[in-house]
C-alpha cells in the first residue's frame, strides 16, 4: 500500500488518541475492522475492491 504523507500524518493522530484510550489491543483491532467496514462501504463498489484487496496485502506484510 502506497502511504502518501496525509495517510501517515492520520494514522500517528490516530494511534495517539488510541494511546489515550483503555481498551485492549484486541479491542482496538476490532473497532479497526467497523471503521474500515464503514469506510469502505460508503464507496463505490469498483474501489470498495479494490481498496479491500490492498487491505489485505497490507495486512499480510
Amino acid at each position: 500500500m502506497n502511504q502518501t504523507s496525509d495517510e501517515v500524518e492520520l494514522a500517528v493522530e490516530i494511534i495517539r488518541q488510541l494511546e489515550n484510550l483503555d481498551f485492549s489491543e484486541q479491542t482496538i483491532l476490532q473497532a479497526m475492522v467497523h471503521v474500515c467496514r464503514d469506510t469502505l462501504n460508503k464507496l463505490e463498489s469498483e474501489q470498495q475492491q479494490t481498496l479491500r484487496e490492498e487491505l489485505l496485502q497490507a495486512l499480510q506484510q
